[in-house]
């Protein structure tokens, strides 16, 4: 459950701050009647957001029980590249991200008020599509501590980002975010230590004789990866 809250904890926070952002933008350049299509845009990236992982549950409920075993497999390793994307994407554009926000919100403005509920649209959605499919291996394993553990994730970033942007409250995000890219990167080493163990599961029921390989290879990988991840991780930290 703590792996679940971690990853709906760190993406909702991520989705709010691009919100929060956009919001400020707009505000400082005195065009509060535009707040309400950034507001429009974040709402229809909520729903399309439960729509990508309600029909990803669908597409994993209509296959056979040991296409599913397969299906766990790819997900989890699919979930790791990309949580590891967007980890090195952080700290690589770490100094960037509120200007190149600001950048793109400016251009949205001048375009049309569609064009920002757009832009409000896409940056959501993107965090929201992340967060569900970091979810979806869990999911499929324990559906009830995934689901209350991703309305605590959410409800624990929504107070604290009124307690940054609203009440004030003095935070460090860059090492906010760099403390929860280490959190992240255990859970996506849990990830793929699962997902071999899914393929185990996969390969055993076409009695594949050669399990214990994958296996060693499979614990091997998670070490290896652990170490890469979080080295690779410090130093983007420390040059950003």
């Amino acid at each position: 459950m703590l792996n679940q809250y971690i990853v709906s904890f760190r993406e909702s926070f991520e989705a709010i701050l691009v919100v929060f952002v956009i919001f400020a933008y707009v505000t400082k350049t005195r065009r509060q009647d535009l707040l309400k299509y950034v507001l429009y845009g974040a709402i229809l990236a909520l729903i399309f957001s439960m729509m990508f992982g309600v029909l990803t549950i669908m597409l994993y409920n209509s296959f056979p029980p040991s296409i599913r075993e397969l299906f766990e497999a790819f997900s989890s390793f699919l979930a790791v590249v990309i949580l590891n994307y967007t980890v090195v994407w952080t700290f690589s554009r770490g100094k960037n991200i509120k200007a190149s926000i600001e950048e793109k919100t400016s251009t949205a403005i001048r375009t049309s008020t569609t064009a920002l509920a757009f832009l409000s649209l896409l940056l959501v959605f993107r965090e929201g599509v992340e967060m569900f499919l970091f979810l979806t291996p869990f999911f499929m394993s324990n559906p009830l501590q995934t689901v209350l553990a991703t309305l605590l994730g959410i409800f624990s970033s929504t107070l604290l980002s009124y307690l940054v942007f609203i009440v004030g409250l003095k935070m460090d995000l860059r090492k906010f975010f760099f403390y929860t890219s280490l959190l992240l990167i255990l859970v996506a080493g849990s990830m793929l230590n699962s997902g071999f163990h899914e393929l185990v599961e996969f390969l055993e029921s076409f009695n594949f004789s050669n399990v214990d390989v994958i296996e060693r290879v499979g614990l091997l990988s998670t070490g290896v990866y652990l170490l890469a991840a979080i080295l690779i991780t410090v130093r983007s930290y420390v040059k950003s």
